[in-house]
């Protein structure tokens, strides 16, 4: 079969098929009429790629996983992963019953009774692993990235700054930071206002990662948008709640005011 058919089989795009089938993933043959031809055990391993990466398995151990190549510590945080998934996805289906709807509060299970903080958790990790899963071409974790796209932006700016930004204590971001310098990403310099602080700033290997990295950001961005459309969900309207939400939260952090 092509790609197009392949991609709508698999529930992956186009795009991830071709990269994933340059990580070993699948192998893809060439026909005589130049087009790439796949298989059905190809289009098998790309379903168990693309569950594997549903319930929040890293990519790199999403690959392995996809034969079973894992060592047994490994193995065993996946198998937790997909159980996690599995009952996620019955509870869905559940909930789709319309007996299901008059059952009382008390009797939904765990997560549903947490009910926004469950919600905005879930949807954080899942963010994290779709945006990690984009910008893997570029050689960048979704964590790094916003770290990097912020110091960008600012252009310099305090570690407590960048902390504060994100929402966290100085201290949380302290061994992403010190990696990033010895990566050679960011640099730090004494502060000139106060000397017992650093400024951090983008090295030119910094940027060169970030101006990598964006173009597939943006394409993931894009895809996101078009999911929620074709769902009948304004991206705008959802953005404007999340800042909100963003906002509230960060009012009820220990000295935020």
């Amino acid at each position: 079969m092509r790609i197009g058919e392949a991609a709508s089989l698999s529930g992956l795009s186009a795009r991830m098929i071709r990269y994933y089938e340059q990580r070993g993933v699948v192998r893809g043959a060439r026909a005589r009429d130049g087009h790439r031809r796949y298989t059905d055990d190809d289009v098998r391993r790309l379903r168990r790629l693309r569950a594997l990466l549903a319930a929040n398995i890293a990519p790199e151990c999403a690959e392995r996983a996809v034969d079973a190549d894992l060592p047994e510590p490994e193995r065993r945080q996946v198998r937790r992963e997909l159980e996690l998934l599995i009952a996620e996805a019955q509870e869905a289906h559940a909930r789709l019953d319309p007996a299901a709807t008059g059952r009382d509060a008390d009797d939904a299970p765990p997560e549903q009774r947490i009910s926004l903080m469950f919600d905005t958790f879930m949807m954080r990790t899942r963010m994290e692993s779709v945006l990690t899963a984009a910008l893997q071409p570029a050689g960048i974790r979704s964590g790094d990235y916003a770290v990097v796209s912020l110091i960008a932006v600012e252009g310099s700016m305090t570690p407590s700054t960048l902390a504060r930004l994100v929402g966290v204590a100085p201290s949380s971001l302290a061994g992403r930071v010190a990696r990033l310098v010895r990566w050679g990403w960011i640099q730090r310099h004494p502060a000139a206002a106060d000397p017992r602080s650093w400024r951090l700033e983008l090295t030119e290997d910094g940027l060169e990662v970030l101006r990598a990295a964006l173009p597939h950001a943006h394409a993931c961005a894009l895809r996101i948008d078009a999911a929620l459309q074709d769902r009948g969900v304004d991206p705008g309207s959802v953005r404007a709640c999340l800042i909100t939400l963003s906002t509230v939260l960060r009012g009820l952090l220990p000295n935020s005011r």
